[in-house]
């Protein structure tokens, strides 16, 4: 939808929210489930892999994922303890953190090398969401290609 139809789109759908209706949406951008729905089905392979209130389940998904503003070296970022991954973008980084790490432990560990301005947890986009939920799900990417899709 371009940007018109899509605020057209929203003003109907929160009609008909407000009227206690339920709204069947099916799409592939998962940008515009983001924008539109309270509750998501991500389905992939015919496969439900994920369900439930939007906000919730980016809850769950994003406890590990940190947006960090510091100056110093971040080509050490990486190597503390309790860090999975590390993506430097212009000014900023995303860091995400492993299952069983302490958020405050790896930030006492970063203040060591960083000047830290924000350090701060982050929510993950739905199409991050989608992959990780289809990896858990032991569904190969590959496979799912054309097929996946949010029902909301």
């Amino acid at each position: 939808l371009d940007p018109i139809n899509q605020g057209l789109f929203k003003t109907i759908l929160a009609d008909f929210k407000e009227r206690g209706k339920t709204i069947l949406f099916s799409t592939h951008v998962m940008e515009q489930a983001e924008k539109l729905c309270d509750a998501i089905a991500l389905i992939a392979r015919g496969t439900v892999v994920l369900d439930g209130p939007l906000a919730q389940i980016k809850r769950q998904f994003g406890r590990r994922s940190y947006r960090l503003v510091a100056s110093g070296d971040h080509s050490r970022i990486e190597e503390t303890p309790g860090v999975e991954e590390c993506s430097i973008h212009d000014s900023h980084c995303r860091v995400v953190l492993a299952e069983d790490a302490s958020a405050a432990d790896a930030l006492r560990h970063l203040v060591e090398f960083l000047e830290i301005e924000e350090f701060s947890s982050e929510e993950p986009d739905l199409e991050e969401i989608f992959v990780s939920a289809v990896r858990n799900a032991g569904i190969s990417m590959a496979d799912v290609d054309d097929e996946s899709e949010v029902q909301s």
